[in-house]
């Protein structure tokens, strides 16, 4: 119901219709939804259909901004709708508002709809970090503005030190956090807000959002030098703050490459004076950041070196990464190639087995291939199978202890059979009685495998299986 109600479908009343007369369950979300859209129209058909409106209509009608919240108060009042907090009571709940004030979706024209509702219907606002972070996440300066000057009617935990130092810091970390550069910079410069190496941390980390809403602004407007700054507003961010003396720390330069801006990062580098990385640095960054990022950071002198960042490339199924490494001379061994079975990665496992990556000898690739929750990747298999990768003592055991509570179990014991991997015969008749399928040993009895029979039961089975 409360899809319906916010939708722009032109069938929008027919779909409220019907499911009002099939007995949707409705609840105040129905309500504020409408109201948040501006749907004033949707609004006077659920009263229609005995559905009142309720105060806190008021507060949703704050996103739709401008004319469209003013209908919809206007209509509002006319029902005898009060507004929340204006009969000199309590504070109203303000949680509505706070989403409100906060979407930076929101149309344009919350700081008159937020006027009517403080100067001239009385509406008690509550002056509050919480409200002042959410201005500051809208990321429209005008109402933030707004909030953080005391005025009479409102009310506000001291009018004398409103805005504190605490409520200015939190405001400007939910800025960085939300991507709100320009607010950002208001805060610093117009109030004074405490700077610290969090927000540099958190301007680092919201520079995606930054891309996309300036990116976005560039292609609607045909703004080449929008487009241009797009990529790099983070970077100029960070050094005008450098410039406000800003500190920073590790976790701005991280970020900074989490999200590949390396402009970014460089600028970070300088604002947190940092020293040679560890090792540990370059890993991370194998396993979570692009290749440049990792290129990055050896430049600025992490040690490349060790078996584990290899495989932690592998893992994510990068094949230039690990291209780029092994041209690095790092060292690899059958972990990388593991790594990369267990993610399904076929076009990396195959140029491995060309450049001649070590498989193992135990079958932990096939192992792998077989350990996921939604069970066996098959594809994977048959690759490994292809590439001539060794199957190694114990495989069938392990590969059932990964599937032994589900189905596909027994699906996958006659698939390993079948295409040769060798097996203690004492496993057959034991898995045959536990999950009563007498065809795992008709497959057995007529199956080519190599036995191991110096490799007795007890040594492949766990105690895992003592259950049974």
């Amino acid at each position: 119901m409360e899809a319906a109600a916010a939708s722009k479908h032109p069938q929008w009343r027919e779909k409220i219709e019907w499911l009002l007369e099939i007995g949707a369950p409705w609840c105040s979300l129905t309500l504020l939804e409408a109201a948040r859209e501006g749907h004033l129209e949707v609004l006077k058909l659920l009263m229609h259909y005995g559905i009142a409106p309720i105060p806190l209509c008021y507060f949703a009608a704050v996103t739709a901004g401008g004319d469209r919240m003013a209908a919809i108060s206007e209509w509002l009042e006319a029902q005898g709708v009060p507004v929340p907090g204006s009969s000199g009571g309590e504070p109203a709940d303000t949680g509505v508002l706070l989403r409100a004030l906060g979407d930076p979706a929101a149309l344009p024209g919350r700081l008159s709809a937020l006027r009517w509702l403080v100067d001239y219907r009385r509406c008690r606002l509550v002056l509050s970090e919480q409200l002042a972070c959410a201005a500051a996440e809208g990321g429209d300066v005008a109402v933030l503005s707004y909030i953080l000057e005391p005025r009479v009617g409102r009310e506000h935990p001291a009018a004398a030190d409103w805005p504190t130092p605490a409520v200015l810091a939190a405001a400007l970390l939910a800025a960085a956090n939300a991507g709100q550069y320009d607010m950002v910079r208001h805060l610093v410069e117009v109030h004074n807000a405490p700077l610290s190496a969090n927000v540099a941390a958190a301007v680092a980390q919201a520079a995606t959002t930054c891309k996309q809403h300036n990116g976005a602004a560039a292609r609607q407007h045909g703004d080449s030098a929008a487009a241009a700054a797009a990529g790099s507003c983070a970077a100029a961010l960070l050094r005008w703050l450098h410039c406000k003396g800003c500190p920073a720390d590790g976790s701005a330069i991280w970020n900074a490459l989490r999200q590949d801006d390396l402009a970014a990062a460089d600028v970070a580098y300088d604002m947190a004076l940092a020293g040679p990385f560890r090792a540990e640095g370059l890993v991370a960054t194998a396993r979570w950041c692009s290749l440049a990022a990792m290129q990055w950071m050896v430049a600025h002198g992490s040690p490349l070196g060790g078996m584990g960042i290899m495989a932690e490339a592998a893992e994510t199924g990068d094949l230039e990464k690990v291209k780029w490494l092994h041209a690095q001379r790092c060292d690899w061994d059958s972990r990388v190639f593991t790594a990369a079975a267990a993610n399904g990665h076929g076009a990396l496992l195959t140029w491995l087995a060309e450049n001649h990556c070590p498989m193992g000898h135990d079958g932990d690739a096939y192992v792998a291939a077989v350990s996921h929750f939604e069970g066996p990747d098959w594809s994977t298999l048959g690759l490994l199978k292809e590439l001539g990768c060794p199957w190694g003592e114990g495989t069938l055991a392990r590969a059932a202890e990964e599937c032994m509570s589900r189905p596909v179990m027994v699906e996958l014991m006659k698939w390993m059979m079948a295409a040769g991997c060798p097996y203690d015969h004492e496993i057959v008749p034991h898995l045959a009685a536990i999950y009563g399928r007498p065809d795992l040993d008709r497959l057995h009895s007529t199956t080519a495998a190599v036995r191991t029979s110096h490799s007795p039961l007890a040594q492949q089975l766990t105690s895992f299986w003592k259950i049974f």
